[in-house]
């Protein structure tokens, strides 16, 4: 995008020039001096508004901590304008971040996104003279060109333009190999129920909506009123060729371990010992007989056989049912068929393969989006576990909600580890995205 183009008559052999920086966004941006043809003769990349941060203040009740005991922290956003968003939350040991790994959504977002590997760092984007010229060095060495007329002659529209297409689930009905001749619904089985129709074509895109589930279970998408095979759902993944063409291009980076880094962080402290897990030993019996106990299986077993809840063998009503079970050998089920014209049904004994099924072309089944589990941070004025309670991490929420009206607090409890400890705090607000931590120490009482 081009902010402005201004002519700069240049009588003398030098000329300072102030440009109006209020329409450009913050981040990197790019001026380009070029000539009277406008060919670009030079350019360097400078960082717009730098000073315009919107930091999270993370602050705590004290700045030392007995083990085992509560931990009181308050969150704001530290500006004057009112603004308010979400942020995640997180307490870790600090000898458990490692330097060259650490990446907050602020560094990333305006630096590393763009400029890729920089040196390692504690902090990069803080108002301090270091890290503003840290910053000043890396868009001279990393932004700074001036070209040569030979080669801005030869290059071609194709050499820099890239078409890009929208992360976009994208996919299309067929029915016997051919286009339907009407609209389609399709059923999206998971909870809540929700529909996707098609065009007249058989084409139909999926939502972000679409696509939320809970953690473990896949996005399960069947033809509304239609159980018959002469329909067939398909579906193109972007992530895939994303991902194909990401990893074609990333190299392999070589990370110092902790222990090369310093070997104090794997040092234990006074009476802290490891614990090793014991062997745990399982064993199974297989039971086919007619009378053993009913194990239930959900889905289709590798034959592609299913019973569903009325405990109907491939039951052509219920073919992608969530209650649906793999059948068991020697356990009695009903089968369907058709009699004078008329559908009865027969009770058999299931000996494994009944019906060599057919994939159900009219059910699709994808990996869906899933919000973050639950973190269970330990509360000890409940119930105090007797055992040792060695937790690097002590507490971590996602979509914390913070303003820079109030502060917005939560506790948790230190564990049996000593040390120092980090509270993270990163996220998005309605103008830009904040980052926020803070240290405080855990000793073991005398």
């Amino acid at each position: 995008q081009v902010f402005f183009i201004t002519p700069i008559n240049m009588t003398t052999t030098t000329k300072r020039i102030r440009f109006v920086l209020k329409e450009v966004p913050k981040g990197l941006t790019q001026l380009t001096l070029t000539d009277s043809l406008g060919r670009p003769f030079a350019e360097r990349i400078f960082f717009a508004h730098y000073d315009h941060r919107t930091p999270t203040s993370v602050t705590t009740d004290k700045s030392e901590y007995p083990t085992r005991q509560k931990v009181t922290v308050k969150v704001k956003l530290d500006t004057n304008l009112p603004d308010s968003g979400f942020v995640s939350v997180a307490c870790v040991q600090e000898n458990r971040i490692e330097t060259k790994k650490k990446n907050d959504i602020e560094t990333y977002l305006y630096l590393k996104h763009d400029l890729e590997d920089l040196p390692v760092r504690d902090t990069y984007l803080t108002n301090t003279e270091a890290d503003k010229q840290f910053t000043e060095n890396m868009l001279l060495i990393k932004g700074w060109s001036r070209y040569k007329w030979t080669d801005v002659l030869k290059t071609q529209p194709a050499d820099t333009v890239h078409k890009t297409e929208n992360m976009v689930f994208k996919g299309y009905i067929t029915k016997s190999g051919s286009a339907p001749k009407k609209p389609l619904a399709l059923i999206n089985m998971n909870y809540p129920l929700s529909k996707v129709t098609t065009d007249q074509a058989g084409n139909f895109t999926l939502k972000d909506n679409d696509l939320i589930t809970t953690p473990g279970t896949e996005i399960t998408l069947m033809i509304e009123n239609n159980y018959t095979q002469e329909y067939t759902i398909n579906l193109s993944d972007p992530y895939t060729a994303m991902n194909k063409t990401l990893a074609s291009n990333i190299g392999l980076k070589e990370y110092n371990t902790l222990v090369q880094e310093s070997t104090q962080y794997l040092q234990m402290k006074d009476n802290e010992h490891a614990v090793n897990l014991k062997e745990v030993k399982i064993e199974d019996k297989n039971d086919e007989s007619v009378f053993s106990k009913e194990v239930r299986e959900p889905g289709r077993n590798p034959c592609g056989d299913y019973v569903c809840k009325n405990r109907v063998l491939n039951c052509p009503q219920h073919p992608a049912e969530p209650d649906n079970y793999q059948p068991i050998k020697g356990h009695e089920y009903y089968i369907e068929r058709k009699l004078n014209g008329e559908y009865v049904y027969e009770e058999i004994t299931y000996g494994g393969c009944f019906i060599k099924a057919k994939p159900n072309s009219n059910i699709l089944k994808i990996n869906g989006i899933y919000a973050a589990q639950e973190f269970y941070p330990i509360d000890y004025s409940q119930v105090p576990p007797s055992d040792t309670e060695y937790l690097s991490t002590l507490y971590w929420k996602n979509l914390l909600k913070v303003s820079s009206i109030k502060d917005a607090e939560f506790s948790f409890y230190t564990g049996d580890i000593a040390g120092r400890f980090k509270i993270m705090v990163q996220g998005v607000t309605g103008t830009d995205v904040t980052y926020g931590e803070k240290t405080f120490n855990v000793v073991k009482e005398k």
